[in-house]
């Protein structure tokens, strides 16, 4: 995952020029070639930061529930071994 948005980091980047003051002819051909704008690119930019943290976020929050989870299964299988050889034992 992290990959694929360091590459749509790399496209986007790519449309980021120095600031220039665009004309009215400028803006009109944005406007009727359905372009986007810098303010645009930089609020998608924005937004797949947010993504971006929130899928790391995510990504932990699963690590850390699934060693909880195989470290609860490990214990109970100890235990499970433990009254097997008690079981065992009294034979």
């Amino acid at each position: 995952m992290r990959e694929r948005l360091t590459d749509v980091y790399d496209l986007v980047s790519q449309f980021r020029v120095s600031p220039v003051k665009r004309s009215f002819f400028t803006d009109a051909i944005f406007h009727i070639t359905g372009l986007a704008t810098r303010e645009q690119i930089s609020y998608v930019s924005h937004l797949l930061q947010k993504l971006e943290q929130g899928i790391m976020t995510a990504a932990d929050a699963w690590r850390d529930g699934s060693k909880n989870y195989m470290a609860a299964f490990r214990v109970e299988k100890r235990r499970v071994d433990n009254i097997l050889d008690v079981i065992r034992l009294q034979r």
